[in-house]
């Protein structure tokens, strides 16, 4: 037997490499399904795609991919239950139908979401629903509220077609499912009115530059609206640039515009300060906490011991039946949510 031989033979299975998988919800897409595979082993959607062995078009995993390729991809994280088949199965009638780029939302060409704040905000697990693609759907049959298009806090749409809980430079920022991953904010917010969108921002960003275009309403601090702080706090002055705020910053004088930038601690450049502070730290925290490899150490941490034991939750090993898979990927849920947990702390501090 050659050296490359016996190296190949050494090789992990696919079934190796997704032991961590948790099942798909009945009504979640197949891009919500990888989304959450990808962080649950922080695998890159490059890594994802050699693994299952199918190549998504554009990385749109909401395109018809064959039956057969989704039994297989089904088969490999040892789920093989049928009615966990039901999206793709819409899915691809649809496409018989319609060209799937006709059906399907994209910006750009990218892979994009519409979701619902209310959802995501009851959802123990949170995940994208299927219909949530299409571009005909604009209202969750649910709550009979309008679907949000994108984040509140830095208007970045929900792409899909990277891997959103993976650390990656600018992006990757996201806890789960329910957070921008440009941001690292929340996609729902108690706060805020899901029928009303980015318009909101704008006109409290327009009530607080008119504040100081008056000399006789001479404004403190504390007449700052502290949503636009929150705002800028989160999106930085990228992201009310972004928002058309220099038409607004045009009606004011240089002077007007300098003393709100820098003229108060609530001023946009301090708040701006605060924002990349904040998102260092958190980019440090996920790179510290979360770039994790998937092996028996992963079992021996304190936050994955079952009643403070010395002995990991389960013996690892890489043959595992369906019902100690489901409990290996349980655990590293709990050690993940530990990790998250961390992380926020640290953002927080």
């Amino acid at each position: 037997m050659t050296k490359s031989t016996k190296s190949a033979s050494r090789a992990p299975t696919p079934e190796a490499l997704l032991l961590a998988t948790m099942p798909p919800l009945s009504d979640e897409s197949c891009g919500s399904w990888i989304q959450r595979m990808g962080g649950d082993h922080q695998y890159s959607m490059h890594k994802l795609m050699q693994i299952l062995g199918i190549r998504a078009p554009r990385r749109d995993w909401d395109l018809p991919i064959p039956l057969a390729g989704w039994l297989r991809m089904l088969a490999i994280a040892g789920i093989f239950h049928p009615e966990y088949e039901y999206s793709l199965r819409v899915l691809s009638v649809l496409a018989t139908r319609v060209e799937p780029s006709k059906f399907l939302l994209h910006s750009g060409g990218r892979p994009r979401y519409r979701w619902c704040a209310r959802c995501l905000a009851s959802d123990p697990v949170p995940y994208l629903r299927w219909h949530w693609r299409l571009r005909v759907v604009e209202m969750c049959h649910v709550h009979r509220v309008a679907l949000l298009q994108v984040c509140h806090w830095c208007l970045t749409p929900l792409w899909t077609d990277s891997c959103r809980l993976v650390a990656l430079g600018t992006h990757g920022l996201a806890l789960d499912l329910a957070h921008c991953d440009r941001c690292g904010m929340p996609l729902h917010d108690e706060r805020e009115q899901p029928r009303v969108r980015g318009g909101r921002v704008e006109r409290l960003i327009w009530d607080s530059l008119k504040l100081f275009r008056y000399p006789w309403a001479e404004p403190d601090a504390d007449s700052i609206s502290r949503e636009v702080m929150h705002f800028v706090d989160a999106a930085g002055l990228q992201g009310a640039i972004r928002h058309r705020a220099p038409a607004y910053l045009g009606f004011g004088s240089d002077v007007v515009v300098s003393r709100w930038l820098t003229g108060t601690p609530f001023g946009i450049a301090a708040a701006y300060a605060r924002a990349a502070t904040n998102a260092a730290r958190l980019r440090n925290a996920r790179d510290r906490a979360n770039r994790w490899t998937l092996n028996a150490q992963s079992f021996h941490g304190a936050e994955a011991q079952a009643g403070g034991s010395s002995s990991p939750v389960i013996r690892w090993s890489w043959r595992l039946d369906g019902e100690a898979r489901l409990a290996v990927a349980r655990a590293l849920h709990v050690i993940r949510a530990e990790k998250r947990k961390s992380a926020e702390q640290e953002r927080i501090e």
